[in-house]
């Protein structure tokens, strides 16, 4: 028998309308707390689930151990996915302007929804970031993989059963030419 942990008690209703297939057929947002900190987080169709069972993590404390030396109020995240690490670095400065590059389509509309019922200022952008503009492949095991990559030799042995898909990809120094970062970015 499974262990029921004191987070799936807390989402006993997800966890029995998954088990059900329900959650597939609803959409509706969720308040939790992480570590104390109110987030929202949208379930739609059966997607969300897994960010009720977020906890600060690795990133939160690296961003705590460089705050004396290198606070800004910038944060760029290549590869987004759902939105992770956006929760991570707002819970940590409420302030601050967060850029997303997310080249999944299902991955960016949560990504975007997450941003926008959290009220986080988020600049976000549906492509991949790669050297050159041009179409390139994503690599994944499925819609929702967090680990997707255009550059799958990162993880060997793990792409080399799936068919890549096509996305668009451009050098992160052409859009942030676009975004107005401070100087000492």
């Amino acid at each position: 028998m499974a262990r029921i942990t004191k987070a799936k008690l807390r989402n006993i209703k997800e966890v029995i309308l998954r088990r059900s297939g329900l959650n597939r057929h609803l959409a509706y947002t969720k308040r939790v707390f992480i570590n104390g900190f109110p987030i929202v987080i949208p379930l739609i169709e059966g997607e969300g689930e897994t960010l009720l069972y977020m906890e600060r993590g690795f990133k939160s404390q690296l961003l705590e151990k460089i705050s004396g030396i290198a606070r800004t109020d910038f944060f760029i995240d290549v590869g987004a996915n759902v939105g992770q690490t956006m929760l991570e670095v707002f819970m940590d400065n409420r302030q601050v302007q967060y850029f997303g590059f997310e080249p999944n389509p299902l991955a960016f509309q949560m990504l975007h929804r997450i941003a926008r019922v959290n009220k986080i200022k988020a600049g976000l952008f549906p492509w991949a970031c790669s050297s050159t503009a041009r179409p390139t492949r994503i690599f994944e095991e499925s819609e929702r993989d967090p680990a997707a990559t255009i550059l799958p030799e990162i993880r060997p042995d793990k792409y080399e059963n799936t068919r890549p898909e096509w996305v668009a990809s451009f050098p992160l120094d052409m859009t942030v030419q676009e975004i107005v970062l401070p100087k000492h970015f």
